[in-house]
């Protein structure tokens, strides 16, 4: 009885190794496809954010300045992602606060902006947002 145990648990043993090590592949693979996803997003956001920075600051928009915070905050985000991707939970964990803080800081940042336009109005160019 003792000899059939102890080779039933080899058995559970190896498999469970070949499980994990097979589980490995699946997760490297996975992780791979999450960076070119996110290289991809990355590369996006960020010609997006230039784009319409430059047309906010052309157009005197809030808006269109606001939605380009939005990109970069995207675009860092994404960045900070890729660097977090191997790395262990805590590492993860960290990360998630910062992306917090960032999108916190540029929401505030727009709040101040569209208080200081209440004080010094200027009429955004709707032609230059239009196009």
């Amino acid at each position: 009885m003792s000899v059939v145990f102890t080779s039933t648990v080899v058995r559970l043993r190896t498999n469970m190794a070949s499980c994990c090590e097979d589980k490995g592949c699946e997760v490297s693979a996975l992780r791979e496809s999450h960076s070119r996803v996110l290289w991809a997003v990355l590369i996006i956001n960020a010609v997006m954010f230039v784009v319409e920075a430059y047309s906010g600051l052309v157009a005197h928009s809030t808006s269109l300045l606001a939605d380009s915070l939005d990109m970069l905050g995207d675009a860092i985000v994404y960045g900070f992602s890729l660097f977090v991707l191997a790395k262990s939970l805590r590492w993860q964990a960290v990360a998630a606060v910062i992306k917090g803080v960032f999108m916190l800081a540029f929401g505030v940042g727009v709040l101040l902006e569209a208080i200081y336009k209440i004080f010094n109005p200027v009429i955004p160019n709707a032609e230059l947002m239009g196009r």
